[in-house]
């Protein structure tokens, strides 16, 4: 990892006060489900380089970095939609990927807007 890509990281963990999650990589383990084969929500259509965040060592973060070109096709932003359709907060920043910068576009999903709201808030 590049000195770059390791200060956006370095950024995005401050930003929030998160730690990296160790286990596995499911967006339903932000709502405190175990991972398995769906009907719950793994992944997304178009999820790229993801990775899943904890605060006080629960999982409360899905990120995913996708190139831009994929993020901007209607298959990604239908995806991104059914997750907001599902009670999902997503968050979209273009300049805050640590994936190839310049290059993907950091997307965070959270459990809804007030868990969003109050980690940002705790440290604010």
């Amino acid at each position: 990892m590049s000195g770059q890509q390791n200060r956006i990281k370095r950024e995005f963990i401050k930003k929030y006060g998160l730690k990296k999650n160790r286990g596995s990589i499911c967006i339903a383990r932000i709502n405190g489900e175990r991972c398995a084969l769906p009907p719950h929500l793994h992944t997304y259509k178009g999820a790229d380089h993801t990775s899943l965040w904890n605060k006080d060592g629960k999982p409360v973060c899905f990120v995913s970095q996708p190139y831009k070109e994929a993020f901007e096709s209607p298959e990604h932003q239908a995806a991104l939609a059914k997750v907001e359709e599902l009670g999902y907060f997503v968050r979209v920043d273009p300049l805050g990927s640590w994936h190839y910068p310049g290059k993907t576009v950091l997307i965070e999903i959270w459990k809804d807007k007030e868990t969003y709201e109050s980690i940002k808030e705790a440290v604010e």
